[in-house]
């Protein structure tokens, strides 16, 4: 269930990855799936969208709780 509780703000780049974030959650959840945060990490770095880094990681989880937060992707 997508419900916003912040109102935020993205740039392009970051309204550019969370529609990428978005799209590998709506594949897994067709197939009645859902995915941990580092699952959908993962599924980023083997798709070549972002580096194996720790900082990558931080970065990706960070927006991911805001772009949940501002009800963009679904916290199921």
């Amino acid at each position: 269930m997508k419900v916003a509780f912040r109102s935020r703000r993205f740039r392009d780049d970051s309204l550019a990855r969370i529609r990428q974030l978005s799209a590998i959650v709506d594949e897994y959840t067709k197939q009645g799936l859902r995915l941990t945060a580092r699952q959908l990490y993962y599924q980023c770095v083997s798709r070549d969208y972002i580096p194996n880094t720790p900082k990558s990681y931080k970065n990706l989880t960070s927006l991911l709780a805001d772009a949940r937060y501002a009800g963009l992707i679904d916290w199921n």
